[in-house]
């Protein structure tokens, strides 16, 4: 079993980022055997944290995930093949994404699992990927249902002032000027005066959750439009 175990340890460093080995004790308490060397390496923690603390790395878990962690180990308990993605705080504060497959061991009578033997990936990256693209698709809709001369996105500040983060169409063809950084109180130096306290009714009603459709007069270089 031993070679066994070293043999599996050896080729789990070549197809994942860490490899690990608990063993179950009668009363259903899991108790860490070994993990390969790139877990220190991938987390920054070292052994004595592992083996020789109180805590363990489950407890490094994001508190969205702990739940799904619990059950998880539950099913691998009860003999049961688990995969699962989870939020794992390293030495670092940070947190990385990771995708854990466990696969438990019964003893001779198949009457309770002994071992679990697991493989851990790191897909931070492959995470990061698929939030930027939803992002981007998000977005992409919102514009398409908005899009005219241009379109834009802005982000509250707490105290009111609005941050463009970007923009999209020939906005430089209708306004002379745009501003970065803006107070909705402030805005409207490019608007008809008639049109000012309108945008500013429309832009509340939008913090609020409400949607707008309003015209208003905007000035550009050959007048107002």
């Amino acid at each position: 079993l031993q070679e066994s175990e070293e043999r599996y340890r050896i080729v789990n460093e070549l197809i994942s980022d860490y490899a690990f080995s608990a063993r179950v004790t009668e009363d259903g308490e899991i108790v860490n055997e070994w993990m390969t060397e790139s877990f220190y390496l991938m987390t920054g923690y070292d052994k004595d944290f592992l083996f020789n603390s109180d805590e363990l790395p489950t407890i490094q878990t994001h508190p969205d995930d702990k739940a799904q962690l619990e059950l998880d180990l539950q099913r691998s308990l009860q003999g049961e093949e688990v995969v699962s993605e989870y939020r794992w705080r390293i030495k670092s504060g940070h947190y990385i994404w990771t995708r854990v497959k466990r696969r438990p061991i019964w003893n001779a009578d198949h009457t309770r699992v002994i071992r679990i033997i697991g493989a851990v990936s790191n897909i931070t990256l492959e995470k990061e990927a698929e939030m930027a693209l939803r992002d981007s698709e998000q977005r992409y809709r919102r514009v398409s249902n908005v899009l005219t001369d241009f379109a834009f996105e802005g982000y509250i500040h707490p105290d009111g002032a609005m941050q463009i983060e970007w923009t999209f169409g020939s906005i430089e063809n209708i306004m002379v000027h745009t501003n970065h950084v803006i107070h909705i109180d402030q805005v409207g130096k490019n608007l008809h005066p008639d049109d000012v306290d309108p945008v500013h009714e429309d832009m509340y009603r939008t913090l609020e959750n409400v949607n707008t459709t309003t015209d208003y007069r905007v000035v550009a270089d050959t007048g107002y439009r």
